[in-house]
């Protein structure tokens, strides 16, 4: 569906009501903020739903620490990162939590507590961390090992429905009906109506969503951090 479709969907769920003659971008409001909700919805359970179309590629050299990923806006979050290498196929890149970088560093160490990870050696780990500006960076345990190329998955912001003609791809067609419910509940909430139906039809759709992604999501990764602990 598109928003003219989840619009007129969500009104005609109403009924008699809320007031007639509601202004249209008032409701276009609460069908992107339904957008929004729902998607958190489809990547809580399916991780790697949204990936943007192309990585961003880090260009990795000794010694230095952290690189920039992309301006503010760019990313949402980050999804999956692998190693290109000279020849072969690329190598899953292990991501830590930022707190333990510290734990990781040093070839030595890595090979005595992760030993399950073979000698894929340091470049294997590195860190995501998001600043107070926005910026999101990539880095690496310190004692960078050589230099490679990083291919870094990450979901793009979510795309403002801002016609008619616009469609939520964020979340699945089959499961719109879901948004247009969300947006029946919270125009109901603002009037103060009873959503108690409503909210019964929203529980039912979503597990519906869930259920589905559930198995798609069986061939994609649910961890987006490795955290091993020292023993």
């Amino acid at each position: 569906m598109n928003l003219q479709e989840i619009r007129i969907l969500a009104l005609e769920n109403c009924g008699r009501e809320i007031p007639p003659g509601i202004a249209s971008t008032r409701v276009d409001r609460l069908v992107n903020r339904a957008v929004e909700h729902v998607t958190n919805i489809v990547e809580g359970t399916a991780k790697l739903y949204n990936m943007a179309p192309s990585p961003i590629a880090v260009s990795v050299v000794s010694g230095t620490e952290k690189y920039l990923l992309g301006a503010s806006g760019v990313i949402r979050k980050i999804l999956y990162v692998d190693r290109v290498p000279a020849v072969g196929r690329p190598q899953e890149v292990r991501i830590i939590p930022f707190q333990h970088k510290n734990q990781y560093s040093g070839t030595t160490s890595f090979q005595d507590t992760y030993r399950q990870c073979g000698n894929m050696g340091a470049g294997t780990f590195v860190y995501i961390v998001r600043e107070r500006d926005g910026e999101w960076y990539l880095g690496f345990p310190p004692e960078t090992a050589s230099a490679m190329t990083l291919n870094v998955y990450y979901s793009p912001p979510i795309t403002p429905l801002a016609t008619g003609i616009n469609v939520p791809t964020e979340v699945p067609e089959h499961h719109h009906e879901l948004i247009a419910v969300r947006t029946t509940i919270m125009l109901l909430d603002q009037h103060s109506k009873s959503p108690a139906r409503w909210d019964r039809h929203y529980a039912e759709l979503r597990a519906m969503l869930e259920g589905d992604l559930e198995s798609w999501n069986r061939t994609g990764s649910r961890v987006r951090q490795l955290h091993v602990s020292r023993r």
